[in-house]
């Protein structure tokens, strides 16, 4: 099914010698309308951006590996779409799903949407709804607690339509709502930057 878009969605990529996983990514949504790409490679050895460069793909290339939460700001500022997905380079996404989550963000005035992220074999990896970490949760959770019925760490078993949290791997913000607290916060090189952002779009 063909899903229109009233305006283009702002797909921002960080690559680090993501290989031939992000080029297979960036192809799939060159062969989709609705899209304007943004790669941000943070300093890759392994080629991949000359690969994307010569797709025509939309590359800043950093001299040095400046964090993920640094370059998905560079690639979320160089667009002006009101939607913008953030998508990790390895992804495998449906045909239109992108559309679908910001068309969804649309209709319910939601201020990010995820997905449900899938393993290879079809089972829903750990994650992908979450709970904001506080000491008991992450206790639950690191210690392996939070399997035992009765008991909830950070990662809930059941998807909620409301989440404090999502997995990063593919969600959808509006830009209104992630320029108004300045986007990711830098001082997170990498990891728990997208649990700083939700909780701070959820305030």
């Amino acid at each position: 099914m063909s899903i229109a878009c009233d305006a283009p969605i702002d797909v921002v990529i960080v690559n680090f010698n993501a290989g031939q996983y992000v080029v297979d990514l960036v192809s799939m949504l060159q062969n989709e309308e609705c899209f304007d790409i943004q790669v941000v490679d943070n300093h890759s050895s392994d080629h991949s951006t000359q690969v994307l460069l010569s797709m025509g793909t939309a590359v800043v290339e950093n001299r040095v590996n400046k964090g993920f939460a640094t370059a998905c700001n560079q690639g979320a500022v160089l667009g002006q779409s009101p939607y913008i997905a953030f998508v990790n380079p390895d992804c495998v996404l449906e045909a239109g799903q992108l559309k679908r989550l910001a068309e969804y963000a649309r209709r319910e005035g939601a201020g990010l949407v995820g997905c449900q992220v899938v393993n290879t074999d079809g089972s829903v990896q750990r994650g992908s709804w979450r709970r904001l970490p506080t000491l008991w949760r992450v206790l639950l959770t690191v210690s392996g607690c939070e399997r035992f019925m009765g008991l909830q760490g950070m990662n809930l078993k059941a998807p909620p339509k409301k989440a404090e949290a999502l997995n990063g791997a593919c969600y959808v913000v509006k830009r209104s709502v992630f320029e108004s607290i300045n986007g990711f916060d830098e001082h997170y090189p990498l990891h728990f930057e997208d649990l700083d952002l939700f909780k701070r779009i959820k305030d």
